[in-house]
């Protein structure tokens, strides 16, 4: 099963490739391919779901991978439709600017050029103590008589290894994958700047989630997003309504690809808070953006060491909070 599971994420990647690098930027093909990488991606998550594969992580890699197939398939083919004889997007659907030369011309490809063009459409995209880790210990505030100490402890120490496997393995991942594009002569190695950002960069919730935490996802879930609040929803850019839906709605698309993430790793939809994980975060976003605003408005100034030290702290207690609904799941024997 894991080489079925496998081959249906080649698949998906030779859909993508082939819509991208050989077909024109509005072509009935784009579209009809879509049913097909979501036929790959429910066969797949239907495998992972069902156990066929041992391996929870590796239930979670490959059922999420194959979700996000879709996403950006959706974005970069139907949303931003990249196009190989501009060398980008050509339509501003999804926020991207697009590229000039020769949008909407219709050429033949060559032979000749079939390296090119398929190199062009691959290298653009590219059991701890389950009793701490119980669900009825994810609230604080509501039972703050019961909390024990080592609760307290054990809490930000939790939260604090979650990131860092995270931060560490997608590390590893991203790594070894540039090393193979880059070794195989797909993408130069300017083309794979670091994963994340620095750590003195998550002075905010903003800062965490725009500047340091990885950016794999963004763009396809920014195009869908952008084409929703700015396209179907007509909401004025620079807004702040328009600003906030877009926010939201990204750390929607983002909450779906985790929870079905989730559901590929066994855990039970019902269990994965995954959503009101990411759905959180565009509060603590517009809590800290209104404090910032009464802050300027108040006229105080304090010492910007001690601005980012107090803003360090306070997405630290943010991730700690928040973090505990969605990944005290994953950190409970399944």
């Amino acid at each position: 099963m894991l080489f079925s599971v496998i081959g249906l994420l080649v698949l998906e990647l030779l859909l993508t490739t082939t819509a991208v690098a050989f077909t024109h930027r509005n072509s009935l093909i784009r579209l009809a391919l879509l049913p097909v990488m979501v036929a790959a991606t429910y066969k797949v998550m239907i495998i992972c779901v069902s156990g066929q594969i041992e391996s929870p992580i590796g239930r979670a890699i490959l059922g999420s991978g194959s979700v996000y197939r879709i996403i950006h398939y959706v974005a970069i083919v139907v949303i931003d439709r990249w196009s190989f004889e501009p060398k980008g997007p050509t339509s501003s659907l999804g926020g991207l600017t697009p590229a000039s030369e020769i949008i909407g011309q219709k050429r033949a490809w060559s032979w000749g050029e079939l390296a090119q063009r398929f190199q062009f459409g691959v290298r653009r995209f590219w059991y701890a103590n389950a009793d701490i880790f119980a669900e009825r210990n994810v609230p604080v505030f509501s039972r703050l008589r019961e909390v024990t100490l080592t609760e307290l402890v054990a809490r930000p120490v939790g939260v604090i290894a979650y990131w860092t496997m995270q931060y560490l393995s997608l590390s590893l991942m991203y790594g070894f994958l540039s090393f193979l594009a880059v070794a195989a002569r797909l993408s130069d190695a300017e083309e794979w700047p670091p994963v994340f950002g620095r750590f003195e960069q998550t002075w905010s919730i903003a800062q965490f989630w725009g500047c340091f935490y990885h950016q794999n996802i963004r763009r396809g879930c920014s195009s869908i997003a952008h084409l929703t609040t700015y396209g179907c929803l007509r909401l004025e850019k620079g807004s702040l309504l328009g600003r906030y839906t877009f926010i939201t709605t990204v750390f929607a698309i983002s909450g779906t690809f985790h929870l079905l993430s989730d559901l590929a790793r066994g855990i039970p939809r019902e269990e994965s808070k995954a959503m009101q994980f990411f759905l959180m975060q565009p509060v603590g976003m517009m809590f800290e953006r209104g404090v910032q605003f009464l802050y300027r408005k108040s006229g105080v100034s304090i010492p910007m060491v001690f601005a980012r030290v107090v803003g360090h702290c306070w997405v630290l207690f943010w991730i700690t909070w928040t973090s505990p609904m969605w990944i005290y799941t994953s950190m409970r024997p399944q």
